[in-house]
């Protein structure tokens, strides 16, 4: 189905609603967007009445896909994932835009929302498993609100280009990245202290030595403790790759700025001789 917005609207697919196995559907950004600067799309999927199906403008707060507690959704345009009103995925961000055929896959048995590009569901990427919320096994159907956008939407195994995702991904997955130290569950608290985590290492990539570790290397307590957090093998070499990339460019930046200062001393120096003659 092709789906047009100009002034906010949200749509949704009760008839799609599903209470057990994988909901799976994919959206396609179809064109160049008529007003950029306005341009809006969150899709997710909702419990029953969760969201208000409308055409115009907001009817009151909570109304929106992500806003309160009977919807999941994400930005099409930033990647940022939302429920109760709360972003999220500020350090593992998937980056969509025209043309980028967007899955979503909703596990009705375990409660997870995992979303894919163009076929894609690696963690590095930004992707796979989002959300993981018991009250998502009551069951949940597809629904988008945009603005200023077109769309493809296809739901069911003989009209989308990609499919669900392997069933490995709903294993484990990096469930505490956007938690703040404070905000970590006690047990998962413990567990990122067995790892030499601390307030302060905890949310800055590449600084705590663990982080240069392959799996193979962790003892016993540590892949235990990994598995609190949500990291398997899988996970923790892909995530190791992006701390080990966010080091890199952290180096780079402090080695950009010393090269600024070593020519603004030069140049100093240089001003220096100058006065001198």
């Amino acid at each position: 189905d092709n789906i047009e917005f100009y002034k906010q609207s949200t749509v949704g697919a009760p008839g799609c609603f599903r209470t057990s196995g994988i909901l799976y559907y994919e959206i396609e950004i179809t064109n160049n967007i008529l007003l950029k600067s306005q341009r809006s799309l969150y899709f997710g999927v909702s419990l029953v009445n969760g969201v208000h199906v409308r055409n115009g403008a907001s009817q009151g707060e909570n109304s929106g896909i992500g806003d309160n507690t009977s919807s999941w959704g994400f930005n099409a345009f930033t990647g940022m994932k939302v429920h109760c009103g709360e972003f999220g995925d500020y350090r593992l961000t998937p980056s969509w835009d025209v043309g980028s055929v967007i899955g979503v896959a909703t596990n009705l048995e375990s409660g997870m929302i995992a979303v894919s590009k163009d076929g894609c569901w690696d963690l590095e990427s930004g992707l796979g498993v989002k959300f993981e919320d018991q009250n998502i096994r009551l069951g949940v159907y597809p629904c988008m609100q945009g603005e200023y956008c077109s769309l493809r939407f296809d739901v069911g195994d003989g009209n989308v280009k990609y499919g669900p995702p392997p069933t490995s991904i709903w294993g484990e997955w990096a469930k505490y990245e956007d938690y703040d130290w404070v905000g970590l569950p006690e047990a998962a608290r413990s567990a990122a202290m067995v790892l030499g985590y601390t307030q302060q290492t905890w949310l800055d990539d590449g600084k705590n030595p663990i982080e240069e570790k392959k799996w193979s290397d962790l003892s016993p307590e540590e892949q235990a403790a990994c598995r609190i957090l949500g990291y398997n093998e899988q996970i923790w070499t892909q995530l190791t790759s992006i701390w080990s990339e966010a080091e890199e460019d952290d180096c780079n930046s402090d080695g950009d700025g010393e090269d600024d200062d070593d020519k603004s001393d030069d140049s100093e120096s240089m001003d220096s001789d100058d006065d001198d003659t």
